[in-house]
């Protein structure tokens, strides 16, 4: 393990130890706005899928298909996300009680994994589905602004880093 994973689990483990203490519902609604947070992403969610068929060109037909992958893919990933958020909470709350062994603690750790290669391999089959729907051009569109994303959210991260470290 290295040390910043070593300080992952220890702030997961703070974290896990306040959520006992305060009861989850402390984290449902941003701070800001008093919005349920499942609410604001998916209103960004859906504002983010607006902008890139917009930016792909999609037709009313392919939007529609992308949509009913998008809702496909939701259906079946969103019971796995629950169990995985379910599992990550439980090791944290066993990896700090006093009787907690390292080899359970493993063992739980290995169920996570498990979820979350079952979850990317999901991702990528629903990815190459859409990306079957768009034509050789519109593909390389959504290459575009997939690429143009990324680089925007590492930037808005870098700078948010930059910003905790000042302060």
């Amino acid at each position: 393990m290295t040390f910043k994973h070593a300080q992952h689990l220890a702030v997961a483990c703070a974290l896990a130890v306040l959520a006992s203490v305060c009861g989850l519902s402390a984290f449902a609604k941003d701070s800001h706005t008093g919005q349920k947070t499942g609410q604001k992403f998916g209103a960004k969610k859906e504002e983010f899928r607006k902008e890139f068929y917009d930016e792909v060109n999609a037709t009313s037909e392919q939007r529609k298909k992308l949509d009913e992958l998008n809702t496909q893919f939701e259906t079946e990933v969103n019971p796995l996300r629950q169990n995985l958020w379910d599992k990550k909470k439980s090791l944290m709350v066993y990896v700090v009680s006093p009787h907690s062994t390292k080899a359970e603690a493993m063992q739980k750790e290995s169920e996570i994994e498990q979820l979350k290669t079952q979850i990317d391999k999901l991702y990528l089959e629903h990815t190459f589905q859409k990306k079957a729907v768009l034509d050789p051009m519109q593909q390389q569109k959504a290459a575009d602004f997939f690429k143009r994303k990324s680089e925007e959210w590492h930037q808005k991260m870098e700078e948010k880093e930059s910003t905790e470290k000042k302060g």
